[in-house]
C-alpha cells in the first residue's frame, strides 16, 4: 500500500452519503499533508515500522492542526464544532494505521496549537473582565535550569548565530522525557521558554536575538536536545 492509497482510504472512510463539511476538512488536510511533503512520496510504499508509523500520525494531527487554523472564525460554537469533526478525522486516520500496521498509538485529539500548550502545562490561563481570556507563560512549568555544550544545536537560525548559546551560563527549562509531537526528539528534549532564552541570548548575540524574535511565534518554546544541554541546577 502506498502513502497515496493510504490517505484515499482515509478520505473513503471519512465520506458520508452527502458531501459535507467533515468532507471538505478531511480533503483540505489531506492536500496540506502532501503539499508538505516531496512529490514522490504518495507513491512511496507505507512504511511498517513503529517510530515511523508514529511520525506519520504526528505529521497528518499537524496538517489537520494548520487547516483548523485556516478556517477559525472565533464563534464559540462553530470553532469547537471545527475541532471535533477534525478529531474525527484523526481518529479514522489512527484507525486505519493500528488496522493495517497493528501499531500503537496516542488517543485522536485535535485542538489548537494554543490549547495544546494550555493543556501541557506551558501555559497558564486566566479570565478576566467580560469572560476575556489571557494567556501566559507558565514560569512553574520550568523547574530546571541548563547549559548548552552543542557547539551548533540543531534548528533553522544561522549557524554564526546559534554558536552564541555556548556563551550563556544557565537557561531556564523543562524536559521532557519523551516527545512524539516533535520529529528529532522522540528520546526526549528540553523546553526553553523563548521569552527568557531569547533575553538571555540578546547579552551575547543581539542580532541572532532579532533574527529568532522575528522567526519564532509568541508562545512556542525553544527546543534543544538531550545531547545539546546540560542540567546545571534543579
Amino acid at each position: 500500500m502506498t502513502y497515496g492509497e493510504l490517505f484515499e482510504e482515509v478520505f473513503k472512510r471519512c465520506t458520508g452519503k452527502t458531501p459535507g463539511f467533515r468532507d471538505f476538512l478531511c480533503s483540505s488536510a489531506i492536500r496540506q499533508f502532501f503539499k508538505d511533503n516531496p512529490p514522490q512520496f504518495r507513491w512511496a510504499e507505507a512504511t511498517k515500522e513503529q517510530k515511523l508509523i508514529e511520525l506519520l500520525f504526528v505529521f497528518f494531527k499537524e496538517a489537520l492542526q494548520l487547516t483548523g487554523m485556516r478556517y477559525l472564525d472565533g464563534i464559540k460554537e462553530r470553532d469547537e464544532k471545527l475541532w471535533a469533526n477534525l478529531t474525527d478525522i484523526l481518529a479514522v486516520f489512527r484507525q486505519i494505521l493500528i488496522e493495517k500496521f497493528q501499531v500503537q498509538l496516542p488517543e485522536a485529539k485535535v485542538v489548537s496549537p494554543v490549547e495544546e500548550m494550555v493543556e501541557a502545562g506551558l501555559l497558564k490561563e486566566t479570565v478576566g473582565r467580560n469572560d476575556k481570556r489571557f494567556l501566559s507563560v507558565n514560569e512553574n512549568y520550568f523547574d530546571i535550569k541548563i547549559r548548552i555544550i552543542k557547539e551548533i544545536p540543531a534548528g533553522p537560525a544561522p549557524e554564526e548565530f546559534k554558536k552564541n548559546w555556548l556563551k550563556i551560563p544557565a537557561l531556564p527549562a523543562r524536559r521532557l522525557q519523551a516527545d512524539l509531537e516533535r520529529p528529532g526528539y522522540e528520546r526526549g528534549c528540553y523546553l526553553v521558554p523563548k521569552k527568557e532564552g531569547l533575553e538571555a541570548f540578546r547579552q551575547v548575540c543581539p542580532e541572532g536575538a532579532d533574527w529568532m524574535t522575528q522567526y519564532f511565534d509568541e508562545f512556542s518554546p525553544l527546543v534543544f536536545g538531550l545531547d545539546e544541554a546540560e542540567i546545571v541546577s534543579r
